[in-house]
């Protein structure tokens, strides 16, 4: 080994020490997660989840951080949920008024049978925000909602991180023309 090449090495490896050792006070970012639940509104049965990371600024009040648009268009309307620190779209459904809307995003829920489960379903959300058009009408529904859930160790996790909960109610349909409805369940943790 050249002496060049030596004094390149120990250089590099002098520099890669000094790097790992300095810490940074300039900005501070941690890993976001939100977690949207979807139970049927029926029967009511959990019918599968879907989380996403986010890597952001620190400083964000602990609040759900999402904002809803419902975009009227006749007969197809589109009802959108998006991630405010971000822009991204974290849920997008259509509502039809003589059919049944889908939800666009996220494109598939993982199934039920990939969360874990705990026997403890005692820890529910202190308060849960209501998402829904006509609010009032859909408070008597929580609890048994949130119950269908309770069970999920993701979501012991994620109460035990002192989690925001909203919760959304999307019927798929906006006639009278009866369609199966869906709870979405946003839980969030800073």
């Amino acid at each position: 080994m050249t002496p060049f090449i030596r004094f390149a090495f120990v250089l590099i490896c002098v520099f890669t020490f000094f790097m790992s050792c300095h810490k940074s006070n300039d900005i501070q970012t941690t890993t976001s997660k939100l977690l949207i639940l979807k139970v049927d509104a029926d029967t009511p049965k959990f019918e599968g989840g879907y989380e996403f990371l986010f890597t952001r600024t620190l400083g964000l009040q602990n609040s759900l951080p999402i904002s809803s648009s419902l975009t009227l268009h006749g007969d197809l309307d589109t009802q959108t949920f998006v991630y405010q620190p971000n822009g991204e779209i974290v849920f997008k459904a259509t509502l039809v008024w003589t059919g049944t809307g889908e939800i666009i995003l996220p494109k598939s829920f993982v199934p039920p049978s990939s969360f874990a489960t705990t026997n403890d379903t005692s820890q529910l959300a202190d308060t849960v925000l209501l998402l829904s058009a006509g609010s009032n009408y859909f408070q008597s529904e929580i609890p048994q909602v949130m119950r269908q859930v309770s069970n999920l160790s993701i979501v012991k996790s994620y109460m035990n991180q002192h989690a925001v909960v909203g919760l959304y109610f999307y019927p798929p349909t906006s006639g009278n023309y009866p369609g199966p409805a869906k709870w979405i369940i946003f839980l969030y943790v800073n």
